[in-house]
């Protein structure tokens, strides 16, 4: 503690220890935190904490509150922060926007270049805040009134609602065609975002790194619901969804995907992210 000015923590952590840490350090010095995606407080339904552990959970949210300075991955982050946990607004609260240049720009042939069906693309656990129940039930509707797409999930089951795995193997079983990948690598997540032509981003993100990789991969972002980063690339890669899901899966214009305008140098950097924090520590110096 002799030779630290300022502690952060930039992690969400229900750890004794590192809360213990944490208010030891703030006692003495500025102690900073890094507000990441959606609260319990939001989005109830995809919290599940193991009993016992309540305490620990609601600790970690009023440091949070009363931290000296909070770094917010977005102004939607902010905002929950405030509202939710009502941290004091005379308290440093700042928005730094993680980066997308950790993707390398690959030139990856779209999987259905030659047969003209959309292939489009879902990235993230199958939580209810991330809507993949209704784009499941959005495509198999489109399917049926013959449209010409396929569809891949890529991320791991819902821990907190089993119906929503059940529904997606269902669709599955019934001969849509859906794919769910589970265990992807890295690696092959980005082959399977640059092989689509379309990548979905749907309901409420804290942030939404998944959608500057697609911009960064060449893949085309359609959006709604709260979405930060997609909104931060509006008109850049990105475009929102005014109208019916349905009619998106129906009346996607192929051709569209090849003019978007979206590339790698126009997402944020982390070299931004890290360089707002660093401003936020420098305050402390004053």
């Amino acid at each position: 503690m002799a030779v630290v000015n300022v502690w952060m923590l930039p992690e969400v952590s229900y750890l004794p220890t590192v809360l213990d840490r944490f208010e030891l350090f703030k006692q003495t010095m500025p102690a900073m935190m890094i507000g990441f995606d959606t609260l319990p407080m939001t989005e109830p339904a995809n919290y599940r904490f193991k009993p016992g552990t309540e305490s620990d959970v609601s600790r970690y949210f009023r440091l949070l509150a009363t931290a000296d300075s909070v770094v917010c991955i977005s102004s939607f982050a902010g905002n929950s922060i405030w509202q939710r946990l009502r941290r004091d607004r005379s308290l440093p609260c700042t928005v730094a926007h993680p980066g997308g240049d950790h993707v390398v720009s690959r030139s990856i042939a779209k999987r259905n270049a030659s047969t003209g069906v959309a292939r489009w693309c879902r990235v993230g656990t199958m939580e209810a805040r991330k809507s993949p129940t209704e784009i499941a039930n959005a495509f198999s509707e489109a399917i049926d009134i013959g449209a010409r797409a396929e569809l891949v999930f890529v991320g791991g089951p819902s821990a907190s609602d089993s119906a929503i795995n059940s529904q997606i193997r269902s669709l599955i079983a019934t001969g849509y065609p859906i794919e769910w990948v589970t265990d992807a690598s890295d690696s092959q997540v980005q082959d399977l975002i640059a092989e689509s032509d379309v990548f979905l981003s749907i309901g409420t993100e804290g942030y939404g790194i998944p959608v500057l990789e697609a911009i960064g991969l060449g893949t085309r972002v359609l959006y709604s619901g709260v979405q930060p980063a997609a909104e931060l690339m509006e008109g850049q890669g990105s475009r929102r969804i005014f109208g019916s899901l349905v009619d998106e899966f129906t009346q996607y214009d192929l051709s569209v995907a090849a003019k978007f305008a979206g590339t790698y140098e126009s997402t944020p950097t982390w070299r931004e992210l890290a360089t707002s924090v660093e401003k936020a520590v420098i305050h402390y110096f004053k």
